[in-house]
């Protein structure tokens, strides 16, 4: 049995969490509105998020669908693997991005908005030529 992926639930669970929305305030906030059953299996890996509902879940969670859409091909991409047989988290490298760099963004995408914000001030002291901001 494929054990049932959970990097976007636990994403999204940590950023309802962090602003204090319960399951049943976020799915009233979804257009159209979902019980706290659908938040909770899409939280649990039970249950995909559908497309209809990327852009509001980014809104009211505060998040940039960028980041929404990473998680997203990161959870597709762990379960595709478990399907081939290959490790969650595997890389062909194809990409040429190291492994360490995919774990730094997914822990910056998971953590606080305060975090996020000193992890961007440090690499801009550090790196004068890296500007998030014109």
């Amino acid at each position: 049995m494929i054990k049932k992926s959970s990097v976007l639930g636990s994403f999204i669970k940590t950023k309802r969490t962090e602003l204090g929305l319960s399951q049943k305030m976020l799915g009233s906030l979804l257009d159209p509105q979902v019980t706290t059953q659908f938040i909770s299996n899409i939280e649990r890996g039970a249950t995909p998020l559908p497309a209809v509902h990327i852009a509001k879940i980014c809104s009211n969670l505060k998040i940039r669908e960028e980041d929404l859409i990473f998680v997203m091909e990161k959870e597709y991409a762990d379960k595709l693997n478990l399907i081939v047989g290959l490790p969650p988290g595997y890389s062909s490298g194809k990409t040429g991005l190291p492994e360490w760099w995919s774990n730094l963004a997914q822990l910056y995408l998971n953590a606080s908005q305060e975090t996020q914000e000193n992890f961007i001030r440090t690499c801009e002291d550090l790196f004068p030529s890296f500007k998030t901001k014109p």
